[in-house]
């Protein structure tokens, strides 16, 4: 009671100040990492404004019959993808190499996705969503991000028998190569918009689909813009604005939004720090990994990225009025819920993506990982949300 007295004063001033000294200080330091650091806290406070997390779209389907949420999916989709193609054709091209955000592809993208899938219903959020939960206040994703941290590990430590088993022997695939850029670009927004509108023509026909989202559409039709910094927005502003600043994210550092990669990364300072000797793991020993590992996080644009969505989310809970802390009253929702966390970090290490990187980014460049990531999170979501009506609901 005492914490939640003391937070709710903290003022909009005060931690509009703070935002405004940690970005100088990221700015004058290193003007790059500074940005990502502003990216990065404009996609927390999308996120906490319209209550977008990535895990709804799945979890909906099955739990509620909703597809309100799995709308604004495909809706983001869509306009990444156009906005994707235009700066990728400027940049990739016809060149046969492709940039390290492009993963190979293969069964370890099933069992990764379906881990993940079962992983993000269990926890409630998926790994962006579990960094907006906790700036909402939300003590349980410390345990739940405590969980992809140590499940990310895992997955670094098995990382080895992955690559040598399946992924070195598979090639990343990007669709504009294997079909021609306006086949593979035309195709791919053809086929998602049919399916945004398949998805509402069940929302029209089915009145439980109306009764399960009343309370997005009463946000809907009482919107205005005058309101933005008081009520909820609606899901199609959170789809719109979070697609169009991830393109901008791709034009300005060259990379599109990515999550729950640096979690390994997190894992493997925290063993060193243990001394669990990480150096002689095989995906540490990977250049790149090595190269990260040894600049430590604050130079890490992916922990960049996520401090900054955890304190956007804060920044905006505080503005509204809606930061307290929030405590867990049943011990198996919280067991539960790191059970999760562990899935989606084994997951999201072993298929090398998560529902930002490999669904919002991935399918957006048009890369089959993508693809099939976010065609398996649909089975690993059911199987979750079966798990989560026998042992919780």
């Amino acid at each position: 009671m005492f914490l939640n007295s003391y937070f709710g004063k903290l003022s909009k001033p005060v931690a509009s100040g703070i935002f405004i000294l940690i970005t100088c200080i990221w700015l004058l330091t290193d003007r790059s990492l500074g940005l990502l650091w502003l990216f990065g806290a404009g996609f927390g406070i999308i996120m906490q404004r319209s209550r977008f997390c990535l895990a709804a779209p799945y979890r909906d389907l099955f739990l509620f019959r909703s597809t309100s949420l799995l709308k604004g999916l495909i809706l983001i989709l869509i306009i990444t993808t156009a906005g994707f193609a235009i700066i990728q054709f400027q940049t990739i091209g016809f060149d046969s190499r492709l940039p390290s955000y492009f993963k190979p592809v293969g069964w370890f993208t099933v069992a990764g996705a379906l881990l993940f899938g079962m992983g993000m219903v269990l926890a409630g959020a998926c790994v962006a969503g579990s960094l907006v939960r906790l700036g909402e206040g939300h003590v349980l994703y410390v345990g739940v991000l405590a969980g992809v941290v140590a499940g990310s590990l895992v997955g670094a430590y098995h990382f080895g028998w992955w690559t040598h088993f399946a992924v070195q022997k598979l090639p990343r695939i990007f669709l504009p190569h294997l079909w021609g850029w306006s086949w593979a670009v035309g195709g791919q927004l053809v086929l998602l918009l049919g399916v945004f509108g398949l998805l509402s023509l069940y929302e029209i026909r089915k009145e439980r689909q109306r009764e399960a989202s009343s309370m997005v559409a009463a946000a809907s039709e009482s919107f205005t813009f005058k309101s933005l910094g008081r009520k909820p927005w609606p899901v199609w502003l959170g789809a719109v604005t979070l697609a169009l600043l991830n393109i901008l994210l791709l034009y300005v550092h060259g990379y599109p939004w990515c999550v729950a990669k640096v979690f390994t990364f997190i894992g493997g300072h925290i063993g060193q720090l243990l001394g669990l000797g990480v150096n002689k793991i095989y995906f540490f020993q990977l250049p790149f990994a090595r190269q990260f590992l040894q600049a430590g996080l604050l130079n890490n644009p992916i922990f960049v990225l996520d401090v900054g969505t955890v304190f956007g989310s804060f920044l905006a809970a505080v503005g509204t009025g809606e930061f307290r802390l929030r405590w867990v009253k049943i011990p198996r929702q919280a067991l539960l819920a790191i059970a999760g966390g562990v899935l989606m970090g084994y997951g999201a290490r072993i298929a090398m993506g998560c529902t930002v990187g490999a669904v919002l980014s991935g399918v957006s460049s048009m890369s089959l990982h993508g693809w099939l990531f976010m065609t398996f999170l649909f089975p690993g979501a059911y199987v979750g949300t079966r798990l989560l009506l026998r042992y919780l609901v």
